[in-house]
């Protein structure tokens, strides 16, 4: 089987080093090889949608719309693949679904949630990279994470950084809840890679 990082560079992923954007592709391995070949349902907020401007730099290396949901449907063979995005996207492929969805809003995370109608394996935040919304949707969705399940929160900006390394940026009573249900990964690279947001934290349920 291809790795994760063979898959990424063929998907032309900001996520991967080789880009010359962030560097989580070797986090993602380690996170994820445990899980490969049994997790049923990944999601991933923030599509990257290329007629709405979105992916920059990424767009010239030959990135395109849903290349990253791509890159996870080839990566866990058994998954059904959601991508969440502000963004209509029309993308009709084997195990992907594309749902608009604002990742601030009760209202369309309850929607999502009634068209899944199972728990996760895996949620990726590389939506918005506000801190309120990587927030809302950690409090919005955590709870719906399988025991195992990962929920990553990518691109963490430099105001916020601090707070959410030191977790104080969560409710106590949810700081104390990832304290006793959560083991906790952090990725980060920001020196090394001289980027002020290259900076992933991951939660994985245990409990």
């Amino acid at each position: 089987m291809e790795t994760l990082d063979e898959i990424s560079k063929r998907y032309n992923l900001d996520k991967n080093a080789a880009s010359g954007f962030h560097d989580y592709i070797p986090a993602y391995d380690s996170l994820f090889r445990n899980i490969r070949m049994t997790a049923k349902t990944v999601v991933e907020i923030g599509i990257g949608v290329v007629e709405a401007g979105q992916m920059g730099g990424a767009v010239g290396q030959g990135y395109k719309t849903g290349n990253s949901l791509r890159c996870w449907r080839d990566y866990f063979p058994e998954a059904t693949i959601y991508g969440l995005d502000i963004y209509p996207v029309n993308l009709v492929e084997p195990r992907i679904r594309c749902l608009k969805v604002d990742q601030g809003s009760v209202t369309d995370l309850s929607y999502f949630l009634n068209v899944v109608r199972d728990n996760l394996d895996v949620v990726i935040d590389d939506g918005s990279h506000l801190s309120w919304h990587q927030l809302f949707g950690f409090l919005s969705l955590h709870p719906f994470l399988k025991i195992g399940g990962f929920y990553c929160i990518e691109d963490i900006q430099p105001d916020c950084a601090s707070s959410f390394l030191d977790l104080s940026i969560f409710p106590l009573e949810i700081r104390n809840l990832l304290t006793k249900q959560y083991k906790i990964y952090v990725s980060d690279t920001r020196q090394r890679r001289n980027r002020k947001d290259d900076l992933l934290m991951a939660f994985q349920r245990v409990v």
